[in-house]
């Protein structure tokens, strides 16, 4: 068996735009419910990662501030998760199924 050794810095966005290079290279096929199919090349999910990341700084959301995120299950939550992690922002992902009280339990104990 392979010993693998987890790296002590890891940064998830440069793995992604290190394929942005290629313009035909899919990063994402999704599927809507109603069978509609979209595909993303890295290079678009690279620049929408940007443009994303760009807007919550504009925002004043910094490196180290906890976003929670509540999101459908559409290609959008990729750039807005992509966008975080560039920029350093920490992702307390939620459900839109959440109640009230759920949402409260994370924002309590997500250390903000």
């Amino acid at each position: 068996m392979e010993n693998l050794v987890a790296p002590q810095y890891y940064n998830f966005t440069q793995e992604v735009e290190k394929y942005a290079t290629d313009p035909n290279k899919i990063a994402i096929k999704w599927v809507s419910a109603e069978r509609e199919v979209k595909e993303v090349t890295y290079g678009k999910l690279v620049e929408k990662m940007n443009q994303y990341a760009n807007a919550l700084t504009n925002l004043g959301i910094k490196k180290g501030d906890k976003v929670l995120i509540i999101s459908p299950k559409v290609l959008e939550s990729y750039y807005i998760y992509l966008a975080c992690f560039k920029s350093g922002i920490v992702v307390i992902p939620c459900s839109e199924m959440l109640r009230a009280q759920d949402l409260s339990y994370g924002i309590n104990h997500s250390g903000q």
